[in-house]
């Protein structure tokens, strides 16, 4: 696994981006000032459109995990911040490569045993 880290100057810090299992982890660090929400926006990496909301999230929300990406793409992703007196600002852009998911595969033992093995997707540049 391996991870992406971005510091901004508006407040709102994406601290990393990452390629698990079940889809692509974004992680935020909170500004010092009240908010209302969070507006998570996404776009493909080297595409000519504008940033998207997927999904609108609560004050107390400081992680996401985006489960629709499609396995060998990049996204890039920001984190809009809308503060509690209606203002708003977001964090700059971090990119990730969504990974394909590997699959656990298990073999029967007997009827009350099972083994499983899970092999875990290469890590980034190996």
């Amino acid at each position: 696994m391996w991870w992406v880290r971005c510091l901004i100057a508006l407040s709102l810090v994406l601290l990393q981006s990452a390629a698990r299992a079940e889809g692509l982890e974004l992680v935020w660090a909170p500004p010092a000032v009240p908010v209302r929400s969070y507006v998570i926006e996404r776009r493909l990496e080297l595409s000519e459109q504008e940033f998207v909301a997927i999904v609108h999230a609560g004050s107390s929300a400081v992680r996401f995990v985006d489960e629709s990406v499609t396995p060998g793409l990049r996204y890039c992703y920001r984190v809009r911040v809308i503060r509690s007196d209606g203002s708003s600002s977001s964090s700059a852009a971090l990119c990730a490569k969504a990974e394909q998911r590997s699959e656990p595969r298990s073999r029967t033992l007997a009827a009350e045993a099972a083994a499983v093995k899970h092999t875990a997707p290469p890590a980034h540049g190996q």
